[in-house]
């Protein structure tokens, strides 16, 4: 625990267990951060926030169906690298797109060997929407997303905070693209209190909260997805 609270605390350049930090190589400089990009909105009544498509990830079941074809149709799982195989299109990928992409460029791809073709996609089965918790509470790990949690719902359900958490400067990582991470560093102790209760974020799916045990001096805007894997699984 106070290995990794080091790492977090002296770096964000995190790296996964095992591998060697070569301190003497560049690392490239993040990009720009939009204006509002990864901004947590306040605890709002439901149906107020929109909330983003979901995006195929693998394990997910989907049908293809096509109008004139029958025997064309399928229903097959996403494969761990991104892909799934159909008869006649053969391998197309659709991890990382919502249903409507996944249609259209299965569509694009029987385009080629079916004249004008007409074809329905859709997702059977797929995975719970989940967030993490770590760090310095009771329960660490994974929980389902169900409805609106917000933050200080989340440490609950994790059991609470340690008497070691340092309140004041729990954690957020929320996914900005396919390869870095937003942070934000929230102050748990002031939400906490009657009068900021309605500020008390909420989470969404993906989300990681890592509670430290000691002050954290630096944290980038941005970070490689990559980076906090291990914080992920250590987690768990």
């Amino acid at each position: 625990m106070r290995v990794a609270i080091a790492i977090l605390v002296v770096s964000m350049g995190l790296a996964a267990p095992g591998a060697v930090l070569a301190q003497d190589v560049p690392t490239p400089a993040a990009p720009e951060l939009p204006a509002g990009a990864g901004e947590l909105p306040l605890a709002v009544p439901d149906g107020v926030l929109p909330e983003p498509f979901y995006k195929l990830q693998p394990s997910d079941v989907v049908t293809v169906k096509y109008r004139y074809t029958p025997e064309y149709d399928a229903t097959v799982s996403v494969r761990p690298d991104g892909f799934i195989t159909l008869p006649i299109v053969g391998d197309v990928k659709v991890s990382g797109l919502t249903v409507a992409d996944a249609q259209r460029a299965i569509r694009t791809a029987a385009a080629a060997r079916l004249r004008d073709p007409e074809l329905t996609f859709e997702l059977k089965d797929f995975q719970k929407p989940r967030f993490v918790v770590g760090g310095e509470v009771d329960k660490p790990g994974q929980f389902e997303l169900r409805g609106r949690i917000s933050l200080l719902e989340a440490i609950a359900m994790a059991g609470g905070f340690k008497s070691s958490a340092k309140h004041s400067q729990v954690v957020l990582f929320r996914r900005f693209d396919e390869t870095q991470v937003v942070t934000r560093v929230i102050n748990a102790k002031e939400l906490a209190k009657a009068s900021r209760v309605e500020e008390d974020p909420y989470l969404r799916s993906g989300d990681f909260l890592f509670v430290p045990q000691n002050k954290i001096s630096k944290l980038e805007r941005l970070v490689p997805l990559t980076s906090i894997g291990w914080l992920l699984a250590w987690a768990r």
